[in-house]
């Protein structure tokens, strides 16, 4: 059974979810981008690159739907924002705009832009599995 939080993300937003028990991601259009909205993964289990087999795999699915384009975003009111933010504009992507206490950062969708390379790359060293049965589209 899905959880209640990701019946609410598809009813309210078509988001795309990817979950396992490491933790989840979410993604949804926004305009012409590929919002990839949040990351989560469990304290014992962060760097080790689980985080990033999420956002490869949301890649993957942004291609198939056509996307030229990915935002994400960091508030810079929450725990870790700087090295999140840091990590994101190390790997290649760049910064958008800023809205009150959000930083929207983009990154062009192809196979030759750095942080898609760094992502997929990364993600090969992650711990979970993911299959068809961890997303809901």
């Amino acid at each position: 059974m899905k959880p209640h939080w990701v019946k609410y993300k598809e009813e309210r937003t078509n988001a795309i979810v990817i979950e396992d028990e490491y933790g989840f991601a979410s993604a949804c259009e926004l305009d012409d981008w590929f919002y990839i909205e949040n990351v989560y993964v469990v304290p014992e289990k962060r760097l080790e690159n689980n985080g990033t087999k999420y956002i490869a795999k949301l890649i993957d699915i942004a291609q198939e739907l056509g996307y030229k384009k990915v935002l994400g975003s960091v508030c810079v009111g929450t725990k870790g924002a700087t090295s999140n933010l840091h990590r994101m504009l190390s790997i290649g992507f760049e910064l958008a705009w800023n809205k009150g206490n959000m930083i929207y950062i983009k990154g062009v969708l192809n196979d030759d832009a750095k942080w898609v390379k760094w992502t997929r790359h990364h993600a090969e060293y992650a711990e979970t599995e993911l299959s068809e049965d961890n997303i809901t589209k």
